[in-house]
């Protein structure tokens, strides 16, 4: 409650631990063992122990009766202990490691509000890394999951560029045609036209 989390932290573990090594001892209850979990991962987030924080709501929500409400909470702020290593790696200037962390997001919480966000900045995290099958794998399941999502029209250049660097010419062409009925102006819909004929052209697709 006076945000010493060091000192929360200390005491939560030392309830878990006594509880788990000490065969005579008075047991706590489950209640008691359950709100210790919970400090314990709450604490070690205020702390920016992200990787250990990680670890301890998994074991929070272990120990999370099914039908607490505090539940869709605590897995919001499990996918966000995730989050916040991907960003760690980033200011560290390592992207694959950070990617693999953004992609596990969706792995660890599912259902979590931050995988939409995780899984489209891998995608182009992939992109800036030039790692193009990866990227296009990210993209189109992201299309297929979220198609209503409100980035969803930037996804046809992305792919696009992503197809061409893979030589895939016909499937950059059929993503740079979900261009045109995006364009705003008739010369915009004209040159990306022009360009999609010219991919057909090259995978010799005359029809």
């Amino acid at each position: 409650a006076v945000q010493d989390y060091a000192l929360a932290l200390n005491s939560a573990d030392r309830l878990i631990n006594w509880t788990a090594s000490f065969q005579h001892a008075p047991k706590a209850s489950q209640f008691q063992l359950q709100e210790s979990y919970l400090i314990k991962a709450h604490s070690l987030y205020a702390l920016k122990r992200y990787p250990e924080a990680e670890n301890a709501y998994l074991a929070a929500l272990a120990n999370l009766n099914k039908k607490d409400k505090r539940r869709l909470a605590l897995i919001e702020n499990l996918a966000a202990t995730v989050y916040k290593q991907a960003e760690a790696l980033l200011q560290e200037e390592k992207k694959e490691l950070a990617v693999a962390q953004l992609l596990r997001v969706g792995k660890v919480a599912p259902t979590s509000s931050l995988r939409q966000n995780a899984e489209y900045d891998a995608a182009n995290y992939l992109i800036e890394l030039k790692q193009w099958p990866q990227a296009i794998k990210v993209l189109t399941e992201f299309r297929d999951a979220y198609p209503k999502h409100a980035l969803i029209n930037t996804l046809p250049a992305k792919l696009a560029l992503s197809y061409r660097e893979t030589e895939q010419w016909s499937l950059a062409a059929d993503e740079l045609k979900r261009m045109i009925a995006l364009a705003k102006t008739e010369q915009e819909k004209q040159d990306i036209s022009f360009i999609v004929a010219e991919l057909y052209d090259k995978a010799e697709n005359t029809s």
